[in-house]
């Protein structure tokens, strides 16, 4: 069992290291949460890792989704719906929309 969590802990990290170490993306989020919090570190960095880990959510989501599934659409739908003011988008409502619109959609199936 230990070697399999090891495996496990390997593996995800590295796809999510390699999609985040985008410079623009990084800005887009500073740039967001100082606008966000001008002057308040403290929730600055509260809302960076918020962004952050929204983000792992919606990789994760979209690796574990096929191109040209319905989950995919609705996936990009979200996106377009939740862009932020400051550029980039608002990472943690797009991955609460897709959320909210997958159990909707698999509910109705």
């Amino acid at each position: 069992m230990g070697h399999w969590i090891k495996g496990t802990v390997l593996l995800i990290p590295i796809f999510l290291i390699a999609a985040e170490a985008d410079a623009d993306v990084r800005d887009e989020i500073k740039a967001h949460c100082a606008a966000e919090w001008p002057g308040d570190y403290a929730m600055q960095k509260y809302c960076l890792d918020r962004q952050r880990g929204a983000i792992r959510e919606v990789l994760e989501f979209e690796r574990q989704n096929p191109e040209g599934s319905e989950e995919r659409n609705i996936m990009q739908r979200c996106i377009g719906e939740w862009p932020a003011e400051t550029g980039g988008h608002d990472w943690p409502m797009v991955a609460y929309c897709i959320d909210r619109q997958v159990k909707a959609y698999q509910a109705l199936q």
